[in-house]
């Protein structure tokens, strides 16, 4: 999800937010000797930012 707001005619700004699950996941690992048991879930937020420069200006918008 993510807006973009014009500022002037010549610059933009960008805020993105990206939310990631990778689902849990359950695996053993058996190396003979041990045998560990791992459960994971994993999730992800990640926040852009950005201001964009067009040196040409926005042109015939």
């Amino acid at each position: 999800m993510g807006v973009d707001w014009a500022l002037s005619e010549s610059s933009i700004l960008r805020a993105e937010y990206i939310y990631d699950d990778f689902n849990n996941s359950d695996f053993d690992i058996n190396d003979g000797n041990l045998n560990p048991h791992f459960d994971t879930d994993i999730n992800t937020s990640t926040v852009r930012a950005a201001i964009i420069w067009n040196f040409g200006g926005l042109g015939d918008l």
